[in-house]
């Protein structure tokens, strides 16, 4: 299985119980996992589809601009950047 993920960007704060911020996470090793998840045909044909992505699963670099459509605003929010003008910067 191999993934794409990014660098965390975000600040990552520890809470305690009662949510309060008691740290601060060392995001250096953190990532962000993109989708899709990619598999081997053998890998694909036997794996669990709704499970979380094992310990031991290959990372390979994402891309930023790659964003995931699940919702309708994902999908109005996509149709937006693909209608943009081509001249602009990537965010």
């Amino acid at each position: 299985m191999v993934v794409p993920v990014l660098p965390m960007a975000d600040t990552v704060k520890v809470t305690d119980a009662a949510s309060r911020v008691v740290g601060t996470e060392d995001r250096t090793r953190l990532r962000t996992l993109q989708t899709p998840v990619g598999y081997t045909l053998d890998a694909f044909l036997g794996a669990d589809l709704t499970a979380a992505v094992p310990a031991g699963a290959a990372t390979v670099p994402g891309h930023a601009d790659a964003m995931r459509v699940t919702s309708e605003f994902d999908l109005s929010l996509a149709e937006a950047i693909a209608a943009a003008p081509k001249n602009e910067e990537a965010l």
